[in-house]
C-alpha cells in the first residue's frame, strides 16, 4: 500500500479503523491492516472523512470586502433578500476594477485554504457581464489548472446582472463556455422588470 491511516475514527463505524490507500484510492478499511505502507499516519482517534464540497462560491470576488464601500456592505447585511437587488448593484462596482493581477492571487489564496481545511471540490462562480467581461472566468480557469489534482474547481459562467437585462451578456457567456467554463449559472429573479409585475 502507498498509505495507511491508522487509528482513524470513521463516521460510519464504531471504534478505530485503519484505512489503506493505493494509487490515491481507498483499497482497504479494516480494524487493523496487517500490511505496511510507504507512508503511515497515526490519526490518533481523529475523524477521517470524505472531503468537503463548496457548491456555491463567488471565487472571482474573494478577499474584496476592503474594496467595497460602506453602502454596499450595509446592503449585504440587511434583513433577508428584500434588499438583495440593491446590494448586488452596489457590489457590482467592484467589477469595474476587475483585473487578473489581483483576482488570481486572491483565488490561489482561497484555494490553498480550502485544500488545507479539507474542501477539495468547489463550484466557483465568475461574473460574466459588460463590466466583468471574461476577466474572472479567465482567472478561475488558470487557477483550475494550477490546482488540478488538489482541488477540483468547476467554473460557472455567471450572468450576475442577468442575460435579458444586460445586452451583450449572452455572447460573453458563450465565449466563457468556449474558453472552458463548465456550467452556465443563472439568477432568474433578476431578469424581471417592472413591466413583468
Amino acid at each position: 500500500m502507498d498509505l495507511i491511516i491508522r487509528n482513524a475514527r470513521l463516521r460510519s463505524k464504531e471504534g478505530l479503523t485503519d484505512v489503506g490507500i493505493v494509487d490515491g484510492k481507498i483499497a482497504a478499511i479494516e480494524e487493523r491492516i496487517a500490511a505496511s505502507a510507504t507512508q503511515e499516519i497515526d490519526a490518533r482517534g481523529r475523524l477521517v472523512t470524505e472531503s468537503f464540497v463548496n457548491t456555491h462560491l463567488h471565487l472571482c470576488k474573494v478577499y474584496t470586502l476592503s474594496m467595497m464601500d460602506e453602502l454596499a456592505l450595509a446592503a449585504y447585511h440587511g434583513d433577508g433578500m428584500g434588499k438583495a437587488m440593491n446590494a448586488i448593484e452596489l457590489a457590482a462596482r467592484i467589477k469595474e476594477k476587475y483585473d487578473e493581477e489581483w483576482i488570481l492571487p486572491n483565488v490561489r489564496k482561497a484555494l490553498r485554504l480550502a485544500a488545507r481545511f479539507g474542501c477539495t471540490h468547489i463550484r466557483a462562480f465568475a461574473d460574466v457581464d459588460s463590466k466583468a467581461k471574461l476577466v474572472g472566468v479567465k482567472a478561475l480557469l488558470k487557477a483550475r489548472e494550477e490546482f488540478r489534482g488538489v482541488v477540483d474547481v468547476q467554473v460557472v459562467a455567471f450572468p450576475q446582472d442577468g442575460v435579458a437585462r444586460e445586452p451583450g451578456t449572452l455572447g460573453l457567456i458563450r465565449n466563457a463556455m468556449e474558453l472552458g467554463a463548465n456550467v452556465v449559472g443563472g439568477i432568474p429573479w433578476i431578469e424581471f422588470t417592472e413591466a413583468d409585475s
